[in-house]
């Protein structure tokens, strides 16, 4: 069920909690200020997918962000979707040679 309230106070939150004003999410890559304004106010139509794919990248969202919200879900932010990064093997086999090699010269 679309909650158009609840996205806009979703949407004002994260915009907020980023520091943006309208003109600096718009600059971002979000909508114009009128629709920022009509989203936050819950005052204009449903955002169509073209916007939601906007909001979520000014808003830093990861893709359908915007439209789990608007259905009542919640975000995924952008730097929590990242995967943990491995270590270089190359760089951790370099490491036990030298330890090799120093057990062997000592």
């Amino acid at each position: 069920m679309i909650d158009q309230q609840r996205f806009g106070q979703v949407v004002l939150a994260r915009r907020e909690e980023l520091g943006l004003s309208q003109r600096d999410a718009w600059k971002a890559g979000g909508p114009s200020g009128p629709v920022w304004t009509e989203i936050e106010n819950a005052s204009g139509p449903v955002p169509q997918q073209r916007t939601l794919a906007k909001l979520d990248k000014a808003l830093q969202w990861t893709a359908g962000s915007a439209r789990r919200v608007l259905n009542g879900g919640y975000p995924t932010r952008a730097e929590d979707d990242h995967e943990p990064e491995l270590p270089d093997m190359r760089q951790e086999a370099e490491i036990q040679r030298d330890r090799k090699s120093t057990r062997l010269n000592s």
